[in-house]
């Protein structure tokens, strides 16, 4: 099969622990860009937490994409939105209410903002791993919308419950996912990872079969489901590897993405 699509994953896929992409796997991306492979980073953080990603990589040029916010927007390598969809004013304020329930650190954006009730060390956490700063605004219900809302908690206690309430009682309007162990995420029902994936290939005429896709986590999988070649990290969680085609024998800390490129590609 000739491949024409490669979407990866950055946290815990093509980022290693110290957040970089190394050398080995800057070197696989340039090959498969040269062979004339489109590339799509596709991830949950902000778009100003892609750029110097994508400055980084050798060739990835106007013509390659970003997915970001687990799927809500997709932009061009020099930042143009071509996809963006919301959750609206009425579905936030219940979400905000299912957090405040469990007394957990509630996240929502805009396009340019992160915006939070509780300026706490689980905010700042987040701000140093995504490079995005956090604005305190008094309600987060006043907001007319959102691209996501993130539940940010280390008691996953909590966030199994969040994430049971949700899917009972709001099933049919949104998708919620781990993208992370403390991170609990809701997107509105029309924009993942897999939606915003298939809107990309039929935009550039490439079919699933031609698509490789790349990640590790929850919010992964609906991109691999879609994908012609679906690849777990062998750091990758458990359900995921169970939907894979394949599952790479190294880590994210051990350049297991370029293992995958210079296999399939």
């Amino acid at each position: 099969m000739s491949y024409k699509l490669l979407a990866i994953d950055l946290d815990d896929t093509l980022l290693n622990d110290n957040l970089e992409i190394s050398r080995t796997n800057l070197d696989a991306l340039k090959y498969a860009l040269d062979k004339g492979v489109k590339l799509v980073l596709c991830t949950g953080r902000p778009t100003q937490s892609v750029s110097k990603y994508i400055e980084a990589i050798e060739g990835y040029g106007s013509e390659d994409f970003a997915i970001v916010f687990n799927g809500s927007i997709i932009t061009s390598a020099k930042g143009e939105v071509i996809f963006r969809k919301y959750i609206n004013k009425e579905l936030l304020e219940k979400l905000v209410d299912i957090g405040r329930a469990e007394d957990v650190d509630i996240q929502i954006y805009n396009d340019r903002e992160l915006l939070v009730e509780k300026y706490t060390n689980r905010i700042k956490d987040y701000e140093n791993l995504s490079g995005m700063k956090a604005k305190h605004i008094e309600d987060l219900k006043n907001e007319q919308m959102s691209i996501k809302v993130l539940y940010n908690c280390t008691d996953t206690s909590k966030l199994d419950r969040i994430k049971a309430k949700i899917e009972c009682e709001l099933k049919n309007e949104v998708f919620v996912f781990y993208s992370k162990k403390a991170y609990l995420e809701v997107l509105c029902n029309e924009g993942n990872k897999g939606i915003a994936l298939e809107y990309l290939a039929n935009k550039l005429s490439i079919t699933r079969e031609q698509v490789i896709a790349i990640g590790d986590s929850e919010n992964d999988i609906y991109m691999l489901e879609f994908a012609g070649l679906a690849i777990c990290m062998k750091n990758g969680r458990e359900t995921v590897k169970a939907i894979a085609d394949y599952i790479t024998q190294n880590t994210n800390n051990e350049n297991g993405v370029a293992e995958a490129i210079y296999k399939f590609i």
